[in-house]
């Protein structure tokens, strides 16, 4: 233990302001302080970061089974995929950002996985820019504060950003299935992809594979079930889990044990339950067996044909009246199913009653994919696609017909108390 007097330490963190850095960036901020210890572990998380040393020119990180690594005080570091020592001293005074899951890859020319588990000087990576950016903040800090530094650091990743490729929604997508437990071949079928495929992009952008991805996040939530106090049962997994994680091998788990790990980790969906098995509440009384939306329309020929072809529907079965109108088509959308109908008979069409006031609301892969497909087949906006608050990205658009539909896919795997708060930010804003 040193002498040196403990500071309690002082924090600055915040979104970036710009949009075109929302998908990329979670968070950003200042951090101040003065440590006795003289090492901190760091548990892999898979993220990656960026960090400036505002107090002295140097950055080093000591993984606990290889080398160190030193870099001038502007560096990235790479996803973390195995703990390291770092040290505090190097935390006096410092700038950082952390990058969303594939937030990473528009900076760096090099594919992610190059900067895997690495301390990665900035100067190395951006040249001049990334030599003088250091020299940037300083002159900032001492003009305007913490504040001022960050936003000279915003607008220094901001004109990075500009000269480079966008992140790959795709991979987004893949990343935030993983860290919810999703197996990794399920993942691959949900994109469409090989299994070579997803571990290709992972790596590229991720940098790191779908395996080590998922392995690395599953000990992360284990670790929260520890925190919050859930018991052997967690402490159990995270001890099969440590020695792959520290050492880069496999957990050492049986296939029985992982079947019962299954339960623990991951929420399977269910089998579907065969007419009148499980089907009733107490009592006796029939319980809900299915759900789906009938949609009224003015065309139905040309709505099925819309749904289609704008949002990928399979038509499973079509019932027809006199002049070819829909009595019913019934459509599955993904894991989804909807019913399509013409107008008539005592049902009106969303413009015979001047709007509807049902929002149809549709997870996808991509949400600015499907928007742009649905408006090439003639749909409408009336909220573009964007990055909410609630930890989405969507939009809303209204098809031909009236009914409108909101489009979107997770980028952030927020607490209901994040979501609220935010929500409270933005209505007294």
């Amino acid at each position: 233990m040193s002498g040196t007097p403990q500071r309690t330490p002082v924090s600055l963190t915040i979104r970036p302001s710009t949009p075109a850095l929302a998908p990329l960036i979670g968070a950003m901020g200042h951090a101040e302080g003065r440590f006795a210890h003289t090492a901190e572990l760091a548990l892999p998380t898979g993220g990656a970061q960026l960090l400036v040393n505002l107090d002295r020119d140097a950055l080093t990180r000591t993984p606990l089974h290889a080398a160190g690594r030193s870099t001038r005080g502007a560096a990235v570091h790479g996803p973390c995929t195995g703990p390291a020592v770092i040290d505090p001293a190097q935390q006096r005074a410092v700038l950082w950002v952390a990058f969303r899951p594939g937030g990473l890859s528009p900076f760096l020319s090099v594919p992610v996985c190059e900067v895997r588990d690495e301390l990665a000087g900035l100067d190395e990576l951006w040249g001049r820019d990334g030599a003088v950016l250091r020299e940037r903040l300083l002159e900032a800090v001492a003009a305007g504060g913490p504040p001022a530094g960050l936003r000279t650091l915003e607008t220094a990743l901001l004109e990075r950003s500009r000269t480079l490729a966008a992140p790959d929604p795709a991979v987004r997508r893949a990343a935030f299935l993983l860290d919810r437990g999703t197996p990794v071949a399920e993942v691959a079928d949900r994109l469409g992809w090989t299994a070579r495929r997803l571990t290709r992009r992972c790596a590229g952008h991720l940098g790191v594979p779908p395996k080590r991805y998922a392995r690395v996040r599953r000990f992360q939530r284990l670790l929260r079930r520890v925190n919050a106090g859930q018991g052997c049962a967690g402490r159990y997994h995270a001890g099969r889990l440590r020695p792959a994680l520290a050492g880069g091998g496999q957990p050492r788990t049986a296939p029985r044990v992982r079947r019962a790990g299954t339960a623990v980790f991951y929420n399977p969906r269910p089998r579907r339950a065969r007419h009148g098995e499980g089907m009733t509440h107490a009592g006796g009384k029939p319980a809900l067996t299915r759900f789906h939306p009938r949609l009224v329309v003015s065309d139905g020929p040309r709505a099925v044909d819309f749904y289609r072809t704008a949002l990928g529907a399979e038509e499973i079965e079509r019932y027809t009246g006199p002049e070819g109108r829909i009595v019913h088509a019934l459509l599955r959308l993904g894991d989804a199913l909807i019913a399509v109908k013409d107008a008539g008979d005592g049902d009106p069409a969303p413009p015979d009653l001047g709007g509807t006031p049902v929002i149809l609301a549709l997870e996808v892969s991509d949400a600015d994919a499907v928007a742009e497909a649905m408006l090439r087949a003639g749909a409408s906006v009336v909220h573009p696609v964007a990055d909410q608050h609630h930890g989405q990205r969507g939009g809303r658009l209204a098809d031909p017909f009236g009914h409108q539909w909101m489009i979107s896919h997770p980028i952030e795997d927020l607490t209901p108390d994040q979501i609220q708060r935010r929500t409270d930010e933005l209505s007294s804003s």
